[in-house]
């Protein structure tokens, strides 16, 4: 930060505030306004406030996305273990569960592996239930 001392030099003095106030924009400010205000910024209050503002603006969205960031990774994170248990839970048991259609038509099946190794459920899928298993139809 320059000194008040650098004052008599009015040109350096603001020269050097731009330098700093710059120093702490965001750094997508930054490129911004190197690249739209190549020559120089504009400076007034007004124009120091306008960019107070937006680089708090930045500022609020960069931490805004990082809670998004976190809240998503902490889901994504149950999410797969709450997979993971019902994985061990299916592996567990001794049946197979089958999700049918309201016509009986086999959409999918999950099976422990030595049930899956006893039927043939995957010769099964979108054939209906009744021409699969003509037994179970009867009951």
């Amino acid at each position: 930060m320059p000194s008040p001392r650098d004052r008599h030099d009015t040109r350096a003095y603001v020269d050097r505030m731009d330098a700093t106030m710059t120093a702490s924009l965001h750094g997508l400010l930054q490129r911004q306004l190197k690249r739209h205000f190549s020559q120089g910024q504009p400076d007034s209050p007004a124009w120091r406030d306008f960019l107070e503002a937006v680089n708090a603006a930045y500022a609020e969205f960069d931490t805004d996305r990082g809670m998004l960031e976190r809240s998503l990774d902490l889901s994504s994170q149950e999410l797969l273990q709450a997979n993971s248990e019902m994985r061990g839970i299916f592996l567990a048991l001794p049946d197979a569960f089958l999700r049918l259609t309201a016509d009986g038509s086999l959409l999918s099946y999950k099976a422990s592996p030595a049930m899956e190794a006893a039927l043939t459920l995957r010769e099964m899928l979108a054939r209906r239930l009744a021409e699969a298993v003509p037994a179970a139809a009867d009951q």
